[in-house]
């Protein structure tokens, strides 16, 4: 019985197929929403002779080099900046702080007076035990002298370094590499250190002092209680900036500093960060859709996933290692899954900007100490800044048009711009969102890079390599150095200039990584959303372009001359030409053969992540 069933299932299935064949048609999913960049391009241009120019052409023609950098990721500045006023207006906490920053030094006097009422303030203490307790009570107004409380994030937890003064005004690189838990200490330094923290109101658990400091603990302890005494109220002088001009230049005399007046607004800009971090996301975006953003960064980084487990340069105990990094990689995405509102202080009754400063860096500092110990990296963030190209300070707070890698925390951050308008838009092709993925990807291959590949999965400087596996990443980073170093940066704007492959190596690298990770994930959405074919083809090419459309920009003179001579990163014809060369797939949808003058065999591409 079983054999006849099984004979009459043989004859039935061409009969089944032969009806299918003539009374079903099987039909593509069509893409029913517009791609917004088509009329960027130039079709006098062969995709495979400059994909960067064939993409953008019509819109560089349209848009010629002015005062400011415009297109792409660029343009999302704008609408941020926008965002702000809106938010000065209508919120008093924030207008107050933005009206006193613009007229600092509209009131020297009431200014100078506030700084001498908080001096006079600062008990003369009895003994050099109580000189100490009273600098630790001095360092909860965020005051960095005589000695500086630094925020750091490594192993997973939120820690601090207690050290010698640095500038208000300049960045500090601390790495944990230089640095001894103040448990593991003994001596002077323990004991003045312990002083401190006593003042402070904390613990010494995930309390630092940097290697060879000991010295300045062992100063600090010889001095006399009136020298500690003076040394505090010398600390209030770290206001005299905010006051006026010529506070600033006493400043600069009795620190021996050279801080401009450019700088001091920038650095007072960045005391608001946490409170108008909070503001922002609380108007712009709500929990669902930070959420949603969340799961596309987690798939993003499970294509990457993927993507390791498929190198066959590398062995098994590498790639392992890896895939551990990998996991452990912190995607910090939108902002703060928790906020402090009790450090947001009040600034609307303040009458001078030197007051609100105060205020702020008293909450700057309280919520250091309260995060120390949690696995809250973002909100640690909201408060720091990055020292730009003109040697001013930008805030990393949620205006940041930008995501980033912490190699020393194994982090990655991805902010707000890039789920907000004009970077995302609604009822467009998932081909563009998707191309604006690749940053995602880009941030996640710098863990992977020729530097965050120096760092394990917790941030320590660590050899995870094996030597072959080391020498077969080497070669295949010096092959990409050869391709970008002889790709013209810019033939009408610099002739004969071409890319520097070594300095930009490791955006590069992210570059590449971070748009193949995002170019798997897409075909992964096409095929689970039933695209096939020609239609499946065209989406791929939307991709491509949607690619280049987000480094559609047109750079001014300022900014070419430091992506000429500086910048880490390739300009955006090398950061679309440079990749996309390097790509199998490209050579197929754009019919690129070895004619074009992009082409590469495929033996001199680049396989990497």
């Amino acid at each position: 019985m079983k054999q006849l069933r099984y004979l009459l299932f043989l004859f039935l299935v061409p009969l089944l197929f032969a009806c299918s064949d003539s009374e079903t048609t099987w039909i593509s999913t069509v893409d029913p929403l517009p791609f917004p960049s088509d009329g960027n391009k130039d079709l006098s241009v062969s995709p495979g002779d400059d994909f960067f120019q064939y993409c953008n052409g019509t819109w560089l023609q349209n848009h010629p080099i002015s005062a400011n950098t415009i297109g792409g990721l660029y343009e999302a500045q704008a609408p941020m900046d926008d965002r702000v006023e809106q938010l000065k207006s209508d919120d008093p906490e924030i207008g107050a702080f933005f009206r006193l920053m613009d007229g600092m030094y509209d009131h020297p006097d009431a200014s100078m007076a506030y700084i001498q009422q908080q001096v006079d303030a600062i008990a003369k203490p009895a003994s050099y035990e109580e000189a100490f307790k009273a600098i630790g009570r001095m360092q909860i107004c965020g005051l960095g002298y005589p000695i500086a409380f630094y925020p750091f994030f490594h192993d997973g937890k939120a820690k601090a370094c207690i050290c010698p003064p640095i500038s208000t005004f300049g960045p500090v690189n601390l790495s944990p590499n230089n640095m001894v838990p103040i448990a593991q200490t003994s001596g002077i330094a323990s004991e003045v250190v312990g002083l401190i923290l006593e003042g402070m109101g904390i613990g010494s658990e995930y309390i630092y002092i940097l290697k060879n400091t000991e010295t300045y603990f062992e100063q600090l302890k010889a001095k006399s209680v009136d020298e500690l005494y003076a040394m505090m109220q010398e600390a209030w002088k770290a206001l005299y900036p905010y006051v006026s001009t010529d506070a600033l230049k006493e400043y600069n005399t009795k620190t021996g500093s050279n801080v401009s007046q450019q700088l001091v607004q920038s650095a007072a800009r960045t005391l608001i960060g946490y409170p108008l971090s909070y503001k922002l996301a609380e108007r712009y975006i709500p929990e669902s859709k930070k959420a949603s953003y969340k799961d596309i960064v987690v798939r993003v980084r499970d294509s990457f996933r993927k993507r390791l487990l498929k190198v066959e340069w590398m062995s098994e105990t590498t790639k392992n290692n890896a895939v551990e990094k990998l996991d452990a990689m912190g995607l910090f995405v939108g902002y703060p899954d928790e906020w402090h509102t009790d450090c947001m202080p009040e600034i609307k009754d303040c009458q001078t900007f030197v007051e609100a400063a105060h205020r702020m860096m008293t909450a700057n500092l309280k919520l250091q100490m309260k995060l120390l110990g949690s696995d809250d990296s973002f909100s640690m963030h909201l408060i720091k800044s990055m020292q730009s190209s003109d040697n001013t300070l930008v805030p990393e707070d949620l205006t940041l048009v930008n995501c980033f890698y912490e190699p020393l925390e194994n982090n990655i951050f991805i902010y707000p711009a890039f789920m907000l308008p004009p970077l995302w838009n609604e009822g467009v092709s998932e081909a563009y969102h998707y191309s604006v993925f690749c940053v995602i990807g880009h941030e996640i291959t710098h863990g992977f890079d020729s530097n965050g590949s120096t760092y394990d999965k917790v941030g320590n400087l660590c050899n995870w390599w094996t030597v072959a596996d080391k020498m077969a990443f080497e070669e295949r980073k010096q092959k990409l150095v050869r391709c970008y170093s002889l790709l013209e940066m810019d033939a009408e704007r610099s002739p004969g200039v071409y890319g520097n492959g070594s300095r930009t190596l490791n955006e590069n690298i992210a570059d590449l990584g971070g748009f193949l990770t995002a170019l798997d994930a897409y075909q992964e959405y096409l095929l689970t959303n039933g695209y096939f074919g020609e239609p499946y083809r065209d989406q791929l090419r939307k991709f491509y372009e949607g690619y280049a459309n987000f480094w559609c920009v047109q750079y001014n003179n300022s900014k070419w001359n430091i992506l000429l001579n500086s910048d880490t990163h390739s300009a955006a014809r090398l950061r679309i030409n440079g990749v996309v060369m390097n790509t199998d797939l490209w050579y197929d949808l754009y019919d690129v053969n070895r004619n074009s003058i992009l082409y590469l065999p495929k033996e001199e591409r680049t396989y990497i992540w």
